[in-house]
C-alpha cells in the first residue's frame, strides 16, 4: 500500500492518501480489529526465539519511516518528524482498537476526519 501511496506527487499528497484508503476499509476495522495489530501480536506470540522476535517491530517501523520521510519531505526536522511519525501510528492504531472493541466506529471516522484536516494545514 505504501508504494503504491508513494506515487502520488507532493507528501501532502501522500499522507492524505494514506488515510482516506485507511477509511475505506473502516467495516473491516470496526468487525475485525487491525490486521497489522493482529498479525504483529500473533508473531510476537509465536516467535520461538529472539531473533524472530526481532524481526516484528519492522512492520510498524516501516511505517513509522514512511511517515517521518513524508514530514522531513513537508518540512519538519528530523526528530519532529519522527515524532509525529511515531505519534500518528500510535494514534491510528488506538483509533482502530477504541472503534473496534466499542463498538463505535465513529472514534475511527473522527481521527481520520481529524487527521486529514491536520496534514492538509501543514
Amino acid at each position: 500500500m505504501l508504494n503504491t501511496i508513494s506515487k502520488a506527487s507532493n507528501p501532502q499528497e501522500r499522507l492524505i492518501t494514506f488515510f482516506k484508503l485507511s477509511n475505506t476499509i473502516e467495516n473491516y476495522y470496526i468487525q475485525w480489529g487491525c490486521p497489522i495489530a493482529s498479525l504483529t501480536d500473533a508473531l510476537i506470540r509465536e516467535s520461538k526465539n529472539n531473533q524472530e522476535r526481532s524481526q516484528v517491530p519492522l512492520i510498524y517501523q516501516t511505517q513509522i519511516e514512511w511517515f517521518q520521510q513524508n514530514f522531513e519531505e513537508l518540512g519538519l526536522e528530523k526528530a519532529k518528524a519522527y515524532a509525529e511519525a511515531q505519534s500518528i501510528i500510535s494514534n491510528l492504531q488506538g483509533a482502530i482498537h477504541l472503534g473496534y472493541i466499542l463498538g463505535k466506529p465513529k472514534i475511527f471516522r473522527d481521527f481520520i476526519k481529524t487527521t486529514i484536516q491536520r496534514i492538509k494545514q501543514m
